[in-house]
């Protein structure tokens, strides 16, 4: 699911096949890899290893094979642009985007490291347990089924207004990022005054966190939340509430890009 993932993302936002499905082992899904467990490594999260001086070269080393291939995929989208080439991908639309004001290329490569490491691997999570509740709940399923025949016949590939008229699988997308965020925590924020919760304060300057899968799952928040119930979005969004209740893509001006 994370090579479909990866290949799907490639497509939709770079206009490049990455063919991870098909080669697995490819220059382009080692290199990510190996940077991915670079940056998840648990060591780094306890001791500094990164002030050794060979396990900083070697890290390095990584990141730029990395960010080789991003030159890569950038310039054959400039290539593909000369040549009059469009494909409407999103970083097409980025550089569209800029005008006169053009991004360097070490930000696009920023943007291009993003789009992949937070959209790939949260994109396979979220497909696979939207698979593992249709085929649980069955009933469930039949009605997307439908809904989704109904609305786009024998052409399956939807365009954008189409998908906004799939309501009922919307409803299921929504339900299954509550029952099982991809990201079960948002990252840390630190406090800039002193907060009172009941009787204990937590002092300016301390890391929080929020448990996205706590708030998802609390029954003062939503009845029967161990329960799947598309219905329970039919008439409200959660995602626009002001009780954030509902945070799969965050909230306030720093809601992930990805939410639509």
């Amino acid at each position: 699911m994370q090579r479909y993932a990866f290949d799907v993302l490639g497509k939709v936002a770079f206009g490049f096949d990455f063919n991870s499905i098909g080669n697995p082992n490819s220059v382009y899904i080692t290199a990510f890899d190996e940077v991915q467990k670079t940056i998840f490594n648990p060591l780094s999260l306890i001791f500094p290893i990164d002030r050794v001086p060979i396990i900083r070269q070697q890290r390095l080393k990584k990141v730029n094979k990395l960010n080789n291939i991003f030159n890569e995929i950038i310039n054959e989208k400039y290539k593909a642009l000369a040549a009059g080439k469009s494909q409407g991908d999103l970083l097409e639309n980025m550089l569209n985007a800029c005008d006169n004001q053009m991004l360097s290329d070490s930000e696009l490569r920023y943007n291009l490291a993003l789009f992949m490491l937070a959209g790939h691997e949260t994109s396979a999570i979220a497909l696979a347990t939207t698979l593992y509740l249709l085929s649980t709940y069955k009933n469930v399923q039949e009605k997307a089924r439908e809904e989704v025949l109904r609305i786009l016949g024998d052409d399956l590939i939807p365009s954008a207004d189409q998908h906004r008229s799939l309501k009922y699988l919307n409803m299921i997308i929504q339900e299954n990022l509550r029952l099982y965020p991809p990201a079960p925590a948002l990252i840390f924020r630190e406090l800039t005054e002193n907060i009172k919760i009941k009787d204990t304060v937590i002092p300016a300057g301390t890391p929080i966190e929020l448990f996205l899968y706590g708030i998802h799952h609390s029954p003062k928040l939503w009845n029967n939340p161990e329960e799947f119930l598309p219905e329970r979005f039919e008439k409200n969004d959660y995602a626009d509430s002001e009780n954030y209740s509902w945070l799969a893509f965050g909230a306030g001006t720093r809601t992930l890009v990805l939410r639509k």
